[in-house]
């Protein structure tokens, strides 16, 4: 089969947190679908083109009062498909992480591994 979920390199986790989005249509706040080692999917008002080079601001919350600094990743532009008439879902992927990150991201997605449930409500106010 040749779809394009057997073509992830990464196991993807469902956790729906904010994230700082900047692109060519400016800076703003996004929600999170998944994230995976590699990428992660977004949540957005407006389409963005494929291949665009993006800033994500994300936040690590690895427990209900614990919370990294933001990572602030480069990312590229997978895909973009309409989810709503005003609603699109962006699939993203890293782009030139350093070792630091890469870390931070493999702390982050071994909780989830576990079985520690990340959502938007757990975002401190």
């Amino acid at each position: 089969m040749n779809d394009y979920s057997d073509r992830r390199q990464s196991i993807r986790y469902e956790v729906i947190t904010e994230v700082g989005l900047t692109s060519s249509a400016g800076h703003t706040k996004v929600h999170t679908r998944d994230l995976s080692k590699g990428g992660l999917c977004l949540m957005l008002p407006a389409p963005l083109p494929r291949n665009e080079i993006v800033k994500i601001e994300l936040s690590l919350l690895l427990g209900p009062n614990a919370q990294s600094e933001p990572l602030v990743l480069a990312a590229r532009v997978a895909w973009c498909a309409p989810e709503t008439q005003d609603q699109f879902q962006v699939g993203v992927s890293f782009h030139d992480l350093n070792e630091d990150h890469q870390t931070h991201l493999e702390t982050f997605l071994e909780f989830l591994r576990q079985g520690f449930e990340v959502g938007a409500g757990d975002q401190p106010q």
